[in-house]
């Protein structure tokens, strides 16, 4: 044997037997997509090559980037509304520079029946936020709830958010956010697993 061939000749069998049992509604997603993955960029490190690494939601997550009084409103909106308060869900992205902005970039599988939400009109919920929410405008840290047109925005924001239509939303780009563990898979390795979870 070549040497090429040697180094080109790892066995993911593994993995796929795992994601065809653990992921089976995710990866008829895939189908439907062509194989475009989501994609989710963390501090947390990258799967070794040849490996999954699972990780799930923190329900105790303390937002990086959002203020604490949003994070909790739109947390019990998204109760309300979807019975799960998302904004401690997994975040994942169909673009590939979104997630890139979060850390280093893999690939999402999310594991049993889907639980998940996404909007039209998200691209990425934090630069949304933050159009909404100016810091300069507001002093108290309680603002969303002492404000009815701020907590209004917010309201009409998570409005447009669905559970449905996850096809269209990775080839739209969109955020979506995830109640379910998930797989993370190297970004290496996915060309190398997505061959044979298609068939």
């Amino acid at each position: 044997m070549r040497l090429y061939e040697i180094l080109n000749s790892d066995d993911y069998s593994h993995i796929r037997s795992i994601l065809k049992q653990d992921c089976a509604p995710y990866i008829e997603v895939l189908k439907q997509t062509r194989g475009h993955p989501l994609f989710r960029g963390s501090d947390s490190g990258r799967p070794p090559k040849g490996e999954l690494t699972k990780i799930s939601p923190k329900l105790e997550r303390k937002p990086k980037d959002t203020p604490i009084d949003i994070h909790n409103f739109m947390n019990k909106r998204f109760i309300t509304k979807f019975g799960y308060p998302f904004r401690n869900g997994i975040f994942a992205s169909g673009e590939q520079r979104t997630a890139a902005h979060y850390g280093l970039v893999n690939i999402l599988f999310p594991i049993g029946k889907l639980n998940y939400i996404w909007s039209g009109q998200v691209d990425d919920l934090v630069y949304v936020i933050d159009r909404i929410y100016t810091k300069d405008e507001f002093d108290d840290e309680d603002t969303v709830n002492q404000n009815p047109q701020l907590a209004q925005e917010f309201e009409n924001l998570i409005d447009t958010y669905k559970s449905v239509d996850l096809d269209r939303c990775i080839l739209s780009n969109h955020e979506v956010i995830f109640a379910n563990d998930c797989y993370l898979v190297s970004l290496s390795d996915y060309e190398y697993i997505i061959k044979g979870l298609l068939t």
